[in-house]
């Protein structure tokens, strides 16, 4: 399974550290809606702009990782490939500390997401019984 650089960062961070939680393969909605500030916010410092610390996490949660075992190199590789310079072993630092800081983001965000994927199983279901009955049927799905 490809993992997001993301993603491949949070489960080595917990793999680490021993934390709880890593962060599940989300969508890029929830991401914006629920991580990309509080984490743009930890890291700006890094970047010359907002524009170019927005892309280094969009690309970060859209990329695939080459090596989910060296996360730090796939910081240092996508930083390079914005600003054309390594940066300092502080951002990847940062980056562990915001995911260690914010285990409860953490499990909203991969909760919001278990909560968009059975939504969508009965919004398929549902649809599936419409077609197959041709015809509207009234139905109610309980958890």
């Amino acid at each position: 399974m490809e993992l997001s650089i993301l993603v491949a960062i949070s489960k080595w961070i917990v793999k680490t550290f021993k934390l709880e939680e890593s962060l599940s393969e989300v969508g890029t909605d929830v991401l914006q809606e629920h991580l990309w500030n509080p984490l743009k916010n930890r890291i700006k410092v890094f970047f010359s702009d907002k524009d170019e610390t927005q892309q280094f996490i969009e690309r970060l949660s859209t990329e695939t990782t080459e090596n989910k075992d060296i996360p730090r190199q796939e910081v240092n590789d996508l930083y390079k490939k914005i600003k054309g310079e390594y940066p300092s072993d502080e951002l990847f630092d940062s980056i562990v500390d915001f995911f260690k800081d914010n285990q409860k983001l953490i499990k909203k965000i991969n909760k919001l997401s278990r909560q968009n994927r059975v939504n969508i199983t009965y919004d398929q279901k549902a649809e599936k019984i419409f077609n197959f009955n041709g015809g509207v049927q009234h139905f109610s799905i309980h958890d």
